[in-house]
């Protein structure tokens, strides 16, 4: 059974996990603001949300549901595809939270540097006696990190029209190709990120559809043959982000709750993958992104890729966010030969890519065969 135990927020005697909440900052590009939040949509499109512990899987079972659904349709900026990483707040709006770090090595490169602005930085002794680093900084991984107002208006666009908001699509261009926000992207932008396949996704997706590719084929014969036996042609969507899923027994009512009850409305069928602390943490803290160079990217100052983040802030906040979830999940209170909790269908231990791909696909199938989406001329235009 996945390991649900959060780590002790007062690791090593220093208390971490405190938030000290900034006012609200109202700032941010708008997008679709002149559309209301309902739930009007086009009857044939099926949006498919994922969610999850950062490093579960999510973002790679997204990609490869999208390249077997929509049957190879490749665009680098994956018009089918919204990313709750894509509307993260500015790291100066963000609330503050307190972490303990050991590394330093890389604390002291970033005092030197001078790359430590928007961190308080205190050594101390710990109770091995030696030296370790309380941190005080950014919250990127709590709800108030992400912009759910614009989350949820580029949601309902997808739910509408079947494909990202346009905005939205030239952003993640700028992105790939370095422009400085605000440049106009042109035609020969568009070429250049065809030309250099550049990700979207901050993963290798050659790699991946070369990979899984046999398995890709055997997943879009099974689709086919299924889908052929409903009326119409539907159209597949996917929302991918941590925070996806709000408790439906919680009490809040704030805008933001709001904005996230919307974005969730949207959601036609629900996944939810687990992962153990251990897993989790050494598949992210593997990646290229985490390691310093010249083996990895990480530079002096990116305190949310260190271990002590991801330890104080990254599980601790995945457990506060999802434990309604999990509990469930752990104590055997639903019936767990269905793996749904919640109406949320549930991935409940690790597995593979293959067994997880097989586990969205035949998930997805069940659910629509169900009932909840049986076909274009039974769905309601709600």
């Amino acid at each position: 059974m996945t390991n649900f135990d959060a780590s002790s927020t007062k690791r090593l005697g220093i208390p971490s996990g405190e938030i000290r909440h900034p006012q609200a900052s109202t700032r941010g590009q708008r997008l679709d603001s002149a559309q209301p939040l309902t739930k009007t949509k086009n009857s044939n499109i099926v949006v498919i949300g994922i969610s999850g512990c950062s490093s579960s899987g999510k973002t790679t079972l997204t990609f490869l549901l999208d390249e077997i659904f929509n049957s190879g349709a490749v665009t680098t900026t994956g018009k089918h595809i919204i990313m709750q990483d894509d509307f993260f707040r500015p790291k100066s709006e963000l609330p503050d939270v307190v972490f303990v770090e050991q590394d330093t090595k890389f604390l002291k490169a970033t005092i030197q540097q001078g790359t430590s602005q928007l961190y308080d930085i205190q050594p101390f002794i710990d109770e091995k006696m030696k030296t370790a680093w309380k941190i005080t900084g950014p919250d990127a991984d709590c709800a108030a990190a992400v912009n759910f107002d614009m989350l949820s208006k580029a949601v309902v666009h997808l739910r509408r029209n079947g494909e990202i908001p346009e905005e939205l699509e030239a952003q993640r261009k700028a992105k790939q190709l370095g422009v400085v926000q605000g440049r106009t992207v042109t035609s020969n932008d568009n070429q250049a990120v065809q030309r250099n396949k550049v990700s979207y996704l901050n993963h290798d997706e050659s790699m991946l559809r070369q990979m899984y590719g046999s398995l890709i084929q055997e997943l879009r014969r099974k689709v086919k043959t299924s889908l052929d036996k409903m009326t119409g042609n539907l159209r597949f969507v996917f929302v991918e982000g941590f925070l996806l899923f709000k408790d439906p027994g919680s009490t809040a009512v704030t805008t933001q709750d709001r904005h996230r009850q919307t974005l969730q409305s949207c959601i036609d069928i629900p996944l939810f993958v687990t992962t153990s602390r251990v897993e989790a943490k050494n598949r992210r803290l593997s990646r290229k992104t985490y390691l310093d160079p010249p083996l990895g990217e990480r530079l002096p100052g990116q305190m949310w890729k260190g271990e002590g983040y991801f330890e104080d802030v990254v599980w601790n906040g995945y457990i506060a966010e999802s434990g309604w979830l999990l509990n469930r999940l752990s104590s055997g209170k639903e019936d767990r030969s269905r793996e749904k909790i919640q109406g949320i269908w549930v991935r409940s231990k690790d597995q593979s890519v293959e067994e997880t791909l097989r586990w969205g696909v035949e998930t997805i199938l069940q659910d629509m065969w169900a009932g909840s989406i049986s076909s274009p001329t039974t769905r309601s235009n709600t």
